[in-house]
């Protein structure tokens, strides 16, 4: 099959080959995919999760001393004279970490790996490390003091990572990701969720679903995202009609989920796995001067493009936050056709933004009040809702029954 694309289209990337069947595997080429693209592209850090593998090219392994144990109280002490601070912050996400009022915060041990935060809270979770060792650092943005090594991690080979706590708990799992106050540690079909000052909590994940590799969200609000485990739906006339119908937004396919960690409820998201995957082409044949003919293309999963964001990619199209309510979520579902607001609580969930056309990117920000701001873009606009809290308030919520049904 011929492929006729612009030549200004084509795009080059570094392709990841791995054992799907490996959970272990996928954290792990999905951070590594994540890291060189977000490198070539010059994009902002992400939060993900982190593997033995996942960070390439260090020369020097970072060591670190034993930490002085204390008990779990003796934490949330340390942790509550942290969190008093009376100087409401601004967190914005940086390519090298983050920033708080505007100026980058740097960590004299290493560059960070990753990091998560509440902009309510002022809680900050950040990591340094080197491919076999990682330190887990809290700080409060509110407040000025020092940060503190909660936990430290080791790769112990083939089992993952051996995780010990301030507090002197041990945790085992095959990778783990930042909350904006603690850490959440992944094993097959289950994780822990460890906060400091009290303890560690037990995730189950419903069956035929696991932990998405990438969390855009606030853990803290207890709430995780999931994706649904698919198989090859290729050989399936009628699911491949239902996946194309889906991406126009005719149809409902729901392939991930949030998860309320206490209660198991789900939050249905009208999103496909197939989403986060970008096709590039190959075996190209200069037409024109504006036009390629391609003999073949594959496809893989991918957060940039050369031009941004890959806005198709689940991490972009759900983030969900804390406000001074009820926590919420924002999504961008049915193709790329609307934006949602959900209160996390309530259930309900109304329009933000509508295109048949499709919305081009969409921002979330979040300010120190708890205030949450959403933009959207198409057609070289800018479209705003200044405060979503109140917006969701204010408008019908999409599963109240039709006016006269």
């Amino acid at each position: 099959m011929e492929w006729m694309i612009p030549r200004f289209f084509l795009m080059c990337f570094v392709v990841l080959f791995f054992n799907e069947s490996v959970h272990a595997d996928f954290f792990s080429a999905m951070n590594e995919l994540m890291k060189a693209q977000q490198s070539a592209t010059n994009q902002p850090n992400v939060q993900g999760v982190f593997q033995a593998q996942s960070v390439s090219g260090s020369s020097q392994e970072m060591s670190f001393e034993p930490l002085a144990q204390m008990t779990e109280d003796q934490v949330a002490q340390k942790i509550a004279a942290m969190v008093n601070g009376t100087n409401p912050s601004e967190i914005e996400g940086d390519r090298n970490g983050f920033k708080i009022n505007g100026n980058s915060y740097l960590d004299a041990e290493g560059s960070m790996n990753g990091f998560a935060y509440d902009s309510l809270t002022g809680d900050i979770t950040y990591m340094l490390g080197s491919a076999n060792v990682r330190v887990f650092k809290y700080i409060n943005a509110h407040n000025a003091s020092q940060p503190l090594v909660i936990a430290q991690a080791k790769y112990v080979g083939a089992s993952g990572w051996q995780i010990t706590t301030l507090s002197g708990l041990h945790i085992a799992g095959i990778a783990a990701t930042l909350t904006p106050k603690g850490i959440l540690i992944l094993r097959q079909g289950s994780a822990f969720k460890y906060t400091p000052g009290s303890g560690v909590t037990k995730i189950s994940i419903p069956d035929g679903w696991n932990i998405a590799a990438l969390q855009h969200g606030n853990i803290d609000t207890g709430y995780i995202l999931l994706e649904k485990i698919v198989g090859d739906e290729s050989k399936n006339p009628l699911a491949m009609i239902s996946n194309i119908t889906s991406k126009i937004g005719l149809t409902e396919n729901d392939q991930y989920a949030l998860l309320n960690i206490k209660t198991g409820q789900l939050f249905p998201l009208n999103i496909q796995v197939d989403d986060k995957n970008t096709v590039s082409m190959y075996n190209c044949v200069k037409k024109n001067n504006v036009l390629n003919v391609c003999q073949n293309s594959y496809s893989y999963e991918s957060l940039y493009t050369n031009n941004g964001i890959n806005i198709t990619h689940y991490y972009w199209r759900v983030n969900w936050l804390n406000t001074k309510k009820d926590p919420v979520m924002i999504s961008l579902e049915q193709g790329q056709n609307y934006i949602y607001i959900t209160d996390l609580n309530t259930g309900k969930k109304v329009v933000a933004f509508h295109r048949t056309l499709g919305i081009e990117q969409f921002h979330v920000q979040q300010f120190s009040d708890g205030r949450i701001k959403i933009s959207a873009d198409w057609m070289f606009a800018s479209h705003t809702i200044d405060d979503a809290y109140k917006f969701l308030e204010e408008q019908p919520d999409v599963h109240a029954p039709k006016s006269g049904s």
